[in-house]
């Protein structure tokens, strides 16, 4: 049984219009690994450092990434096929992004933007990559300070 985690979560996208959205489990992704489980999903994180950090490599530098946040606390699982889900290693980086999947329909409000020219230096763009692991992390650290600092979210 997997293990499941209850709170807000954020969600990104550059392709979702600016404003609250009602999403559903999908199971297609531009940013799923091939190795990773066919399962219907949303991908959230807890931080949008995490969101940032997991799909860098389909991120446009050209278009804003707008960031969702639910609504309301919602109940996620831990990635099936993650180090802490003791089912594999399929979604070998989510205990850097610590991200979690929605497996239900959940609604989020649109929150901001975030500009990418600012902090390109610290996107990591081979996550998951077994022998990048150390800078992966490294960019997360960067990440989740200027978040922390309210410098990465732009309204």
């Amino acid at each position: 049984m997997p293990q499941k985690v209850k709170g807000y979560f954020y969600h990104i996208s550059q392709e979702l219009s600016p404003k609250d959205h009602v999403l559903s489990p999908r199971g297609d992704g531009c940013n799923r690994d091939p190795d990773e489980p066919d399962i219907p999903r949303v991908c959230v994180c807890p931080t949008i450092a995490g969101c940032l950090n997991a799909v860098a490599p389909s991120l446009s530098f050209m278009k804003r990434v707008r960031v969702f946040r639910t609504k309301r606390k919602v109940t996620t699982v831990v990635p099936f096929g993650s180090h802490s889900s003791g089912l594999g290693k399929a979604v070998l980086d989510s205990h850097i992004t610590k991200e979690k999947w929605l497996l239900h329909k959940a609604s989020f409000k649109f929150i901001g933007y975030i500009n990418l020219n600012h902090i390109g230096h610290l996107l990591c763009y081979n996550p998951g990559d077994p022998d990048n692991m150390g800078k992966q992390h490294r960019c997360m650290q960067g990440l989740l300070e200027l978040e922390k600092e309210g410098q990465l979210l732009k309204f």
